[in-house]
Order: structure tokens, then C-alpha cells, then sequence
């Protein structure tokens, strides 16, 4: 058995970004990329993984002083394992299907020029995960593993001189996970 992160892996990945200014105001990017993983060594544990990630962000000049942001991103990943109940010869298999995607909006505004900048940050994140293991019996599947993730970033920026900066933010963030692997699991368990 060889943990995935120390395993010999071969892995082929090809990505493109592209950044488009529409107008003096205006510039948008787009990305992609994707992945192909294979572990030729390892007998027992990950086998194979493919990932695709797509992405877009935009740049907006609201006014000379105020910048808004925006971004968007979704990523697949996929991967296949094999394992064994006997410690011998793989005798099961699981495919894991993980998805995550990203949203988020900022906004940037220089309230006293090179002096102070004010700004907002809000960032919505989601993810979740399903296992299917084939043992040859009729186990029921695994739930599906979930989490989210939301995010307020308040700041401000005063330049106290041309190499020194104070920075100041208030950051609220709230978790929401429902995994069946650990929920319910005290300290006692």
C-alpha cells in the first residue's frame, strides 16, 4: 500500500489561460485545465485520477477610484482505488467523484488617494464528494460527503508612509460540513 502523495506517479496535464481587456474599463480571463494521473506501482491504493478545472474572473473600473471584482471556478476530479480485505490481492475497488466550485465578489475603492483603501471581499464555496466501493456484496453506497463555505472580508488599507502600510479587517467566515466519516465522532468515540 502506498500513500497517494508518496506513490511513483506519471501524470500528463495541459492548461490554457486566456485574458481579454474589452474595454478600457472592462478586462476578463478564462482558464481550463486538465489532468491525467496513473500509479503504475502501486498494487494496493490510488490507481488512477483525472481532474478538470474551469475558470473565469472579471475586472470592472467602476470609476477611477473603484474596482469591483468577480471570479468563478468548478473543478471534477475523478480517481479509482483498489484495496484488499485479506491483506493480499486487491479484492475491491472504489471510484471517488469530487466536485468543488467557487464564486466570489470584491470590491476595492481608494478612498483618499495613496492614502487609504477600502474594501469587501465575499466568497461562496462548495464542495462535495461520493465514494462507490465495489466489494462484490450488495453494500448500500456511502452518503454523499458535503461542505460550504462562506466568507466576509471587510478592510482597509492607510498608507502611514510611501514603505509602510497599516491594514486593518474585520473576517467572518462560516463552515458547514456533513461527513459521514466523522460526524457524530467525540473524543470518546
Amino acid at each position: 500500500l502506498r500513500k497517494y502523495n508518496m506513490a511513483e506517479r506519471r501524470r500528463d496535464a495541459v492548461g490554457a489561460r486566456a485574458d481579454v481587456t474589452v474595454s478600457e474599463e472592462l478586462t476578463v480571463g478564462m482558464d481550463v485545465d486538465l489532468s491525467a494521473e496513473d500509479y503504475p506501482r502501486s498494487a494496493i491504493g490510488l490507481t488512477d485520477g483525472r481532474s478538470l478545472g474551469v475558470g473565469v474572473d472579471l475586472a470592472y473600473a467602476l470609476t477611477e477610484q473603484t474596482q469591483l471584482q468577480m471570479f468563478g471556478r468548478a473543478d471534477r476530479l475523478r480517481s479509482r482505488q483498489v484495496g484488499s480485505q485479506q491483506f493480499a490481492q486487491p479484492d475491491w475497488t472504489a471510484r471517488n467523484k469530487d466536485g468543488a466550485d467557487v464564486l466570489g465578489i470584491g470590491i476595492k475603492h481608494s478612498a483618499l488617494k495613496k492614502k487609504l483603501d477600502l474594501g469587501a471581499n465575499l466568497t461562496f464555496s462548495r464542495s462535495r464528494s461520493n465514494v462507490t466501493v465495489d466489494t462484490g456484496a450488495l453494500d448500500p453506497s456511502f452518503p454523499t460527503t458535503s461542505t460550504s463555505l462562506d466568507s466576509l472580508r471587510l478592510y482597509a488599507t492607510y498608507a502611514l508612509t510611501d514603505s509602510m502600510w497599516l491594514t486593518g479587517s474585520y473576517w467572518y467566515e462560516h463552515y458547514d460540513a456533513k461527513d459521514w466519516k466523522v460526524d457524530g465522532v467525540s473524543p470518546s468515540t
